[in-house]
């Protein structure tokens, strides 16, 4: 296989290897060649084949679409069957490594990441693990194909500028590394909005603390809660301590990174709804990681239920998880950026490997573009809402949103209550305002769409002068006291 570049795939990074002798070999034609090193067995092996079936999918269609020269791409396979020793000795395994896709397993990543580094010259990462899991300041070409977990912080902050909510925020995170990281984001892009908390409060699960700390929030008259949380059981936890100081209530708005908006944050150690909790938290505002959508994916999931299972895991069917179609995004990223190489109009040279690709394009993920700083993904998010509905919603305005149907509470005989995707964060930015692409209106804790009022002062008693008898202002906003 003369001139031939490997390719490494764990979950999905790219990394290259580049030497003097390349530019000529290019000369006699180039071959590049994804091995992919995926779970195909064992716990994760369901995503794995879908992802390795994706990497497959779109090297096809690379080579069908003009881009390349037909053939350019190809790939191999390999199991890593979840365990990191599998893993790493099938990376020694690959003699000439180019780009290496790594990701949703943040142990396999992090065992071959120094292995990596030490025979590879470029790392471009793929990975649904979150980003603080592997230190990207030892990579200097380490690009990420997947906007970045913890870029959920900045779009939680970009919501409530969004939604004017700037003088009413507390905000909770978890006492580990994913919440410090999402934290640090949330902080950075309030305060370039001008945006300051009224309390702060970073969690610790013992119920001693956890009390104070929730006392200290209500205390605050903070009425938006921004809950930077790293996983669904600690946000169960969170929402007794809440439910039990009157905080999940039309009083209060909360918003959640994609750790906690979830129904399994009202799953009690039991394994059973805490149906008070569920109630109560209708109206919550979350992000997660948008996947697939527009045009161009509409179009892809009908050919995709038309593939045969068998050639392509998950074909045949219009259910498709949050992360695959990124990998497809991410070939295609990587066959525009080596198209001028390919087609032979310019030099094959390390340099052009040590940057992101910066060729914008419309994928199956919306709008692929990259940041020349941080060499990531430019974020955009899915903002999801906690509602109720019914199979006839399903038929009308839910169509083909498959959160709705695989995760969801039943809480009538006809009628569930799920996450519900309504609408999209582009994290571009117009001045100081953000982008955002609403499909539905937010039902609020209220049950409506009217946007709630959380400037709540204390009733006021005064004498009405013109009547001679004492009265209250409910809302401490209608009289003003001279």
């Amino acid at each position: 296989m003369k001139g031939a570049i490997a390719i490494v795939s764990l979950c999905l990074v790219l990394v290259a290897c580049v030497s003097a002798q390349d530019s000529e070999v290019f000369s006699e034609g180039l071959e590049i060649v994804f091995a992919v090193i995926l779970p195909l067995t064992g716990p994760n092996a369901k995503i794995g084949g879908r992802m390795e079936s994706m990497v497959r999918l779109a090297i096809d269609d690379v080579n069908k679409s003009g881009l390349i020269s037909p053939g350019s791409f190809s790939s191999i396979s390999f199991d890593s069957e979840s365990v990191e020793e599998v893993a790493v000795a099938a990376l020694l395994r690959i003699q000439e490594a180019t780009i290496l896709i790594s990701g949703f397993e943040g142990a396999v990543v992090r065992a071959i990441a120094p292995i990596v580094e030490n025979i590879l010259t470029i790392f471009y990462h793929y990975t649904v693990s979150p980003s603080f899991l592997i230190d990207a300041s030892l990579y200097t070409t380490l690009t990420q194909a997947v906007p970045p977990e913890v870029e959920e912080g900045t779009a939680l902050a970009e919501i409530v500028n969004h939604f004017g909510w700037n003088d009413h925020v507390g905000v909770i995170c978890s006492s580990d590394a994913r919440g410090a990281a999402l934290l640090t984001k949330y902080i950075r892009r309030s305060s370039e909005l001008g945006m300051f908390p009224k309390a702060s409060e970073q969690l610790f699960s013992e119920d001693q603390y956890l009390w104070g700390q929730f006392s200290r929030l209500k205390e605050s008259d903070a009425r938006v809660i921004v809950s930077l949380i790293s996983t669904a059981s600690e946000m169960y936890n969170i929402l007794r301590y809440a439910e039990r100081l009157d905080m999940l209530s039309e009083k209060y708005v909360w918003l959640c990174n994609s750790a906690c908006a979830t129904i399994q944050s009202f799953v009690g150690p039991d394994g059973l709804v805490n149906e008070n909790l569920r109630k109560k938290a209708r109206g919550m505002i979350g992000v997660e990681q948008t996947g697939g959508f527009g045009p161009n994916f509409a179009n892809f999931m009908e050919r995709w239920s038309n593939l045969d299972p068998f050639e392509y895991q998950g074909g045949g069917n219009t259910r498709f998880d949050k992360i695959s179609p990124f990998i497809y995004d991410a070939i295609f990223s990587f066959a525009h950026s080596l198209q001028p190489v390919l087609n032979r109009s310019v030099p094959f040279t390390g340099e052009l490997f040590r940057r992101p690709p910066m060729v914008p394009f419309e994928g199956v993920t919306g709008m692929v573009q990259y940041r020349p700083r941080s060499k990531s993904r430019v974020p955009q998010f899915s903002i999801t809402n906690f509602r109720s509905w019914t199979d006839a919603d399903l038929q009308t305005e839910w169509t083909g949103r498959d959160t709705v149907i695989e995760d969801n509470i039943r809480s009538g005989p006809d009628r569930f209550e799920s996450f519900i995707t309504v609408g999209c964060w582009t994290g571009k930015t117009t001045g100081k305002d953000s982008v955002f692409n609403f499909t539905h209106n937010i039902l609020f804790p209220s049950g409506k769409e009217e946007l709630p009022d959380l400037d709540l002062r204390n009733p006021i008693e005064y004498w009405d002068c013109e009547a001679r008898e004492m009265k209250t202002d409910e809302t401490g906003k209608s009289v003003r006291l001279d």
